[in-house]
């Protein structure tokens, strides 16, 4: 059996670091070293700056989103009206842009009297249900050479399980894929 030593290089010894006068390259603001090329200027402009502009001119952070926040509200509302429309029929649902979800009406009424709103827009909830265990929960412990048949006994209780979580309401609701539009009933 080979053994290799790492190599120790201490903080002060001449291995650690050298002063190049022969290299070209990009360095950002923080003294790091990009090297050439349009990529390595990006990089390098990236890392050293703390601001650049939107597309629309406004100066934003740079290690923030990608545009500013009324652009970003702009492309939020386009993408949701490109969404499918269904009219508000009671289901759960959450608001379009951000995370407060209603289950009912009277729910719903009350945000918008809160908040003095008159109307909102929404997206149906998609339900997250249980999931079901299947047989092959247990692959990875079984023998190599088994067939993945579980024992009768274990299957029977699987198969109840099973039959329980399927009869069980969802678990939790995800925001979906189809908008709606809510005005405040007086």
């Amino acid at each position: 059996m080979e053994t290799t030593e790492k190599k120790i290089i201490m903080y002060d010894s001449p291995k650690a670091a050298t002063y190049q006068t022969n290299v070209e390259g990009w360095v950002s603001s923080d003294g790091r070293f990009w090297g050439k090329g349009e990529h390595n200027e990006h990089m390098a402009r990236y890392t050293g700056s703390t601001h650049r502009k939107c597309e629309c001119g406004a100066i934003i952070e740079t290690r923030s989103y990608l545009s500013c926040e009324s652009c970003r509200k702009k492309k939020q509302l386009e993408n949701y009206n490109k969404l499918t429309y269904k009219a508000y029929d009671g289901s759960p649902v959450v608001t379009a842009f951000d995370d407060q979800y209603f289950f009912n009406e009277d729910d719903l009424n009350a945000y918008l009297l809160e908040n003095n709103l008159d109307s909102i827009s929404l997206l149906f909830c998609e339900e997250n249900n249980w999931f079901k265990i299947e047989g092959d929960y247990w692959a990875d412990i079984m023998p190599e050479n088994s067939d993945g048949e579980l024992p009768d006994n274990l299957q029977k209780a699987l198969d109840e399980l099973n039959k329980v979580i399927s009869e069980l309401p969802p678990c939790s609701y995800t925001s979906g894929k189809i908008r709606t539009f809510y005005s405040v009933k007086k």
